[in-house]
């Protein structure tokens, strides 16, 4: 069987497809053993992928069953499916009856995985999801504790919670729905990949192992997420050099936090200057913060984090490029919020000795001599020039301000390089190729 490797994003249930499409593929496009495909069709947002037996009807004509992947275009749409013959298929469906991931979606990702090559561009850290009630089963009410709360209007009503540690660290639980915060230390030896499509289901595992609450298979199709932590673990041969580029940085719509001492910088924080949303991005050194615990400690040493705070619904679909606010919409996201957010915030960016703004007349003449000596002279002829022509101290004040500027066009050039490497990690990068099954 040839295996070409189409890219696109990880498929989710066709539910998220828009209606008219969803009526077009089952009346239309895809017909599976006598009746409409739908348990076979699945939608990312852009593509469609349909895993189809002998007979597969694309714009009304039969393919081929040559077990292939082809593509098609349907209504701006591209469709990617997947024909086998009738042993193939049914050998397919014996593996999923057989497999521990029962979940629909979940089982195609897998399957998919096989032929696509998915462009997962983060993981998750910490996440804030909640669940409706009916999904979720209460296993050991002595761990939790009943909490009394109020509303404006004076009525009470009762909430079962539970305060856990690092993994698992909060569950809440009323009539309606279960909350639930988690850490990626939930995967245990997994998390140094973080939840992604690839652990969703040791993700849900894990949880129900800590024995306080069960979460049936069916809700992962139904969690949405409240808040989450967006990550990426790029590979790098000297982490103190990036974050020293990165604390040069200066943009006057954020304000600039830098951790560790003035020779070990450990991180750079950006929190943009808004009140009515939180956008915050740090770069950090994971190891230095995990230093009194060796259990992931070697995992992340030659690593810099880069971790976005996403805490408002609103702020998750826009940053996502999602239409609701469901895991699995987030989790099959082709967006790289990371990326874009530190790209944005370098491209805005200036360096002190560029705001041309906060200059006087002498500054700004200076500005410009400096400049026009960089674009003219090397450094030898610049520094010949400046003792020929001026007094040593005013010739030694202009070498300072040269190497100012050349120290800062180094800076953007490490910071350029790391922003290249961050946009191609997928699935953190070094992690994903350490992914334990």
């Amino acid at each position: 069987m040839r295996e070409p490797k189409p890219k696109l994003k990880p498929p989710v249930d066709i539910t998220n497809a828009p209606d008219n499409v969803k009526i077009n593929l089952k009346d239309v496009l895809c017909q599976f053993l006598q009746k409409p495909n739908e348990n076979n069709i699945f939608y990312n947002g852009n593509n469609f992928i349909i895993l189809a037996g002998s007979k597969i009807i694309v714009n009304n004509s039969l393919t081929p069953s040559d077990e292939v992947v082809d593509t098609v275009s349907i209504d701006g749409f591209e469709v990617i499916f997947f024909v086998y013959d009738d042993d193939v298929l049914q050998a397919i469906k014996r593996q999923r009856q057989n497999s521990r991931n029962t979940n629909r979606v979940n089982f195609v990702t897998e399957f998919c995985e096989k032929f696509c090559d998915f462009e997962t561009q983060f993981s998750i850290d910490s996440l804030k999801i909640r669940i409706p009630r009916e999904y979720v089963s209460v296993v050991d009410v002595t761990k939790l504790v009943r909490v009394s709360y109020s509303t404006v209007e004076g009525h009470e009503y009762d909430k079962l919670v539970y305060y856990g540690s690092e993994g698992l660290k909060y569950v809440e639980i009323d009539d309606s729905e279960v909350v639930i915060e988690t850490s990626a230390k939930v995967l245990r030896d997994n998390y140094v990949v973080g939840l992604t499509l690839k652990t969703l289901d040791e993700f849900f595992e894990r949880i129900n192992e800590v024995g306080v609450i069960k979460i049936h298979d069916k809700a992962i199709e139904h969690a949405e997420v409240l808040r989450c932590d967006v990550t990426n673990n790029v590979e790098v041969d000297d982490k103190r050099k990036y974050f020293k580029a990165f604390a040069l940085i200066e943009n006057a719509h954020y304000i600039k936090e830098i951790y560790g001492t003035r020779k070990k910088i450990s991180g750079v924080v950006f929190r943009r200057k808004v009140k009515t949303y939180k956008e915050r991005i740090i770069i950090y050194d994971k190891a230095e913060e995990l230093k009194n615990n060796a259990k992931w400690l070697e995992d992340f040493e030659n690593i810099v984090r880069v971790e976005q705070n996403i805490t408002s619904l609103k702020r998750i679909r826009k940053i996502f490029g999602i239409s609701n606010n469901k895991l699995i919409s987030v989790l099959s996201s082709n967006s790289h919020p990371n990326y874009e957010l530190l790209e944005k915030i370098v491209q805005e960016a200036k360096p002190k000795s560029y705001i041309v703004e906060a200059m006087n007349a002498r500054q700004f003449k200076d500005f410009c001599f400096i400049n026009y000596l960089r674009e003219h002279y090397s450094e030898e002829e610049a520094r010949i020039l400046l003792f020929e022509k001026m007094s040593i101290n005013t010739a030694y004040k202009y070498i300072k301000h040269l190497k100012q500027l050349k120290d800062s066009e180094m800076n953007l050039k490490k910071v350029k390089e790391f922003l290249e490497l961050l946009k191609g990690t997928k699935d953190a990068q070094k992690a994903s190729k350490e992914y334990k099954t």
